[in-house]
């Protein structure tokens, strides 16, 4: 059974894949935007780690145009806690 935690993680995770499809972005391209390391990103969006610091996730959602309360907001959506 995943904890909360985990499901939002998992959660956050599909909305910024499901964000980066929708604007075309590479995890190279939003890797260097965010300043974060690529490698860390690509693990954590494809599942191989369960998660990332919040400021690397919050860089992240920035260079997106989006803010850190959306990734939570539709992480959580997705992860159905709300």
């Amino acid at each position: 059974m995943l904890t909360e935690t985990s499901a939002l993680m998992r959660g956050i995770r599909l909305a910024l894949r499901a964000e980066m499809q929708k604007r075309g972005r590479s995890t190279k391209g939003l890797a260097g935007q965010a300043e974060v390391g690529q490698p860390g990103l690509h693990r954590f969006l494809a599942g191989e780690r369960s998660s990332m610091q919040a400021a690397a996730l919050f860089s992240v959602a920035f260079a997106l145009g989006k803010s850190p309360a959306w990734m939570i907001r539709e992480g959580a959506k997705l992860a159905k806690l709300r």
